[in-house]
C-alpha cells in the first residue's frame, strides 16, 4: 500500500504521537477536501466526520490504520 511519510506523520499526529509514547487522542481537524487525508480514507486507514465549519472535517485513524502503524487504540 502506498502511504507517504507525510501521511504517516499526520496519522501519528492525530493520535498524539510522538508527543506521548502511547496514543491519547484520535482526531485531525483540517479542510474537508484535504487530498492526503481523503486518500487515507479511500485506503481504509482513516475515517472522516463533519467539522464545526462547513468546509472542515475531523479525520481519524481507523482500526486498519492503527494496525498499519503498529499502535494500539487510545484509551
Amino acid at each position: 500500500m502506498n502511504v507517504t511519510a507525510a501521511q504517516i506523520e499526520n496519522m501519528k499526529h492525530a493520535l498524539g504521537l510522538p508527543r506521548s509514547k502511547k496514543p491519547y487522542r484520535n482526531r485531525f481537524y483540517t479542510e474537508s477536501d484535504d487530498k492526503s487525508w481523503n486518500d487515507l480514507v479511500e485506503k481504509g486507514l482513516a475515517g472522516k466526520r463533519s467539522g464545526w465549519e462547513e468546509d472542515m472535517s475531523y479525520f481519524y485513524v481507523t482500526e486498519k490504520g492503527l494496525d498499519f502503524l503498529g499502535v494500539e487504540a487510545p484509551e
